[in-house]
């Protein structure tokens, strides 16, 4: 029998005590299985599996995780253990292989394979969709793709309400629906290879098939090549390669590399007859832009200038150096953070102010964190800040939690903590130590092995995370009126671009979350009819990042 366990937090160091409550949502209840990892055979993997792909979905949390050997199927929890279960068995063979999930409208899309097994090991993946329920977990469409990435973030845009993607052979999209989902124009995607750099701008998806720029409005008639960037009739810098494309302020910006040099960044209008401009130009030679984000209501990156790697913001001709960095970005919220030069902490760029600022700890190190692997090293909730680091005197890692100061930093672990890897996973080739996680309500989600359980659904609950809210004033994001009676207006104002992978959520002041939706649009409004008198939290997030929060009365 599954159980969930609660223990309080254990403060290591710290000034101020924060109370607050870890607990353990236990997937595969036998501990699971362990597999010899081939890069280091002292190390196990077990528990509940890679535990990934989080998305929610009114109200709830949707994941992939395996309660037995090789069995990834897709769960749902409300963050208790009787709220907890697997929605459907889709390969009852083997695991289904589930890949990114994607929320637009009341429904969830991802692509898994019902048919893999050890006998029939083939990679063949199909279109499903899941509105939480067994019965309404279906497969829309055989694609008999051998990826199964195909609806990521960086593959897979929305306009409309649909899902834009490309198969190897097709620009397809879909609704949900077998008669909704068709193929929109033909292409030839070079063997094992995907479209990427999927973005919206102005009502249309824009994406790149080869040496192509292509968009789509999720008509046929509106399906197009519009840039052939390898071409120098139609780009002067005769790009061979193009990587990612971002939609800003009505251009888009693209990483892209000409034959036998390395990547740029560059921009243009999205049509037919703009011109591609460079952004950032270096005498001695590429600058290697990297971390292409919006934040805050700018659009930054990473490049080499003459003398370091630096940060840069966009200034709508050219960028502007703000910083020197020294390693990968974090973006959430309206902050980025990037590891100091001691490596004991974060420097911190607040994206709305510009201002800077710093903590650390001399013995809390950041060596070792797999920051290139994942995203989600780093999480701002709120005024609070929630890290990894390693305790050098134990050499075990811990998580931090900050109010951005190096006083105001504690280590809280569960008070039976016993390993000493808690963050590790597998991404098939060994095991890496990440803090991979996200949030879900006022509770920040860890996948974590904190008891020698394996690695299972952890949640941590700081008291004052609702009470200290930190409103996003300053953030181009309207939320109102307030006091709300019928309904809330979420208007994302200037930010044109975050109108993909949007979604907010309504927290009362226990921290349930009794609400979410995603936002297809550039305004959108939600039902607050049924919820009862009284304050709550609205949280407004793209992807894994808190970009807008506030407290709001329902008053009826």
């Amino acid at each position: 029998m599954k159980n969930i366990l609660l223990f309080a937090a254990l403060l290591l160091a710290g000034s101020a005590a924060q109370a607050g409550t870890f607990s353990m949502v236990q997937i595969n209840p036998n501990a699971g299985y362990c597999d010899n990892v081939w890069s280091d055979s002292s190390k196990y993997y077990y528990g509940a599996g890679d535990l990934k792909h989080f998305a929610q979905l009114n109200g709830l949390l949707y994941f992939v995780a395996t309660d037995q050997p090789y069995n990834d199927e897709l769960w749902v929890t409300d963050g208790t253990q009787q709220g907890t279960h697997k929605i459907k068995d889709i390969n009852p063979n083997g695991g289904s292989g589930i890949g990114d999930l994607r929320v637009v409208g009341n429904k969830i899309f991802f692509l898994a394979n019902e048919t893999k097994s050890d006998a029939t090991p083939t990679d063949d993946y199909d279109l499903y969709t899941s509105d939480g329920t067994t019965a309404g977990t279906v497969k829309v469409k055989d694609l008999d793709q051998p990826f199964n990435t195909l609806l990521g973030e960086d593959n897979a845009g929305v306009t409309n309400g649909k899902i834009v993607f490309c198969t190897q052979t097709d620009v397809m999209v879909t609704d949900g629906s077998t008669s909704g989902t068709r193929s929109l124009a033909a292409i030839n995607l070079t063997s094992y290879t995907t479209a990427n750099g999927y973005c919206e701008m102005n009502g249309n998806v824009y994406f790149i098939v080869n040496s192509d720029i292509w968009k789509s409005d999720g008509t046929t008639t509106g399906t197009k090549a519009v840039k052939s960037i390898a071409d120098s009739a139609h780009c002067q810098w005769n790009l061979a390669f193009a990587s990612k494309i971002k939609a800003f302020n009505s251009k888009l910006y693209i990483i892209g590399s000409q034959s036998g040099f390395g990547p740029d960044l560059y921009t243009f209008d999205g049509t037919e007859m703009g011109a591609v401009t460079k952004v950032l130009s270096m005498p001695m030679g590429n600058t290697y832009p990297d971390n292409l984000r919006e934040c805050g209501g700018s659009l930054w990156f990473s490049a080499y200038d003459t003398s370091s790697y630096a940060l840069f913001k966009v200034n709508g001709t050219g960028a502007d150096r703000i910083c020197t960095i020294n390693s990968t970005l974090s973006y959430s919220g309206n902050k980025i953070l990037f590891p100091n030069d001691w490596n004991n902490g974060y420097h911190v760029v607040d994206a709305l102010t510009g201002a800077q600022s710093e903590f650390g700890r001399s013995s809390l190190s950041l060596n070792g964190i797999g920051f290139s692997a994942n995203p989600n090293t780093v999480l701002v909730m709120g005024n609070k800040v929630i890290y990894q680091a390693y305790d050098s005197a134990t050499g075990y890692q811990v998580m931090c939690i900050t109010d951005g100061t190096s006083e105001g930093i504690q280590v809280v672990m569960p008070s039976d903590a016993a390993t000493s890897h808690p963050f590790d996973y597998t991404p098939g080739c060994g095991l890496i130590d990440v803090f991979d996680f996200t949030t879900y309500g006022n509770k920040v989600v860890i996948p974590a092995d904190f008891n020698n359980a394996g690695r299972e659904l952890w949640f941590y609950e700081a008291d004052d995370l609702i009470n200290g809210i930190l409103e996003y004033a300053q953030s181009a994001i309207s939320i109102y009126p307030n006091p709300a009676h019928d309904r809330l207006t979420i208007d994302l104002g200037k930010e044109q671009s975050l109108s993909s992978d949007v979604a907010i959520q309504l927290i009362d002041m226990s921290g349930r979350v009794v609400s979410s939706a995603a936002i297809a649009d550039q305004k959108a409004q939600v039902s607050v009819s049924s919820l009862a008198t009284g304050s709550y939290v609205v949280n407004v997030t793209k992807g894994n990042s808190l970009i807008a929060r506030q407290k709001v009365t329902v008053a009826h």
